[in-house]
């Protein structure tokens, strides 16, 4: 197994207006899984895996959309 601790995070968004946050990157444990990570808080993250980037990226993209309309 190669080292994957050098993997950089693939994306990353935040809501200033909230303090939200949502990371979009690879898994450390499994080359096949991507991680979208949100936290509404630094308590309480939500976690959700994905077994290709595409699925990963469209979760990403939709929590962004969701907090762009939120703010209309």
């Amino acid at each position: 197994m190669s080292d994957r601790q050098d993997r950089p995070l693939v994306k990353y968004g935040f809501d200033p207006k909230t303090g939200e946050g949502v990371a979009l990157f690879e898994s450390m444990s499994s080359p096949d899984y991507w991680i979208v990570l949100t936290y509404p808080d630094q308590v309480s993250p939500d976690l959700y895996e994905y077994g290709s980037l595409a699925e990963a990226e469209l979760e990403y993209t939709a929590v962004l959309a969701y907090w762009a309309n939120a703010q209309r």
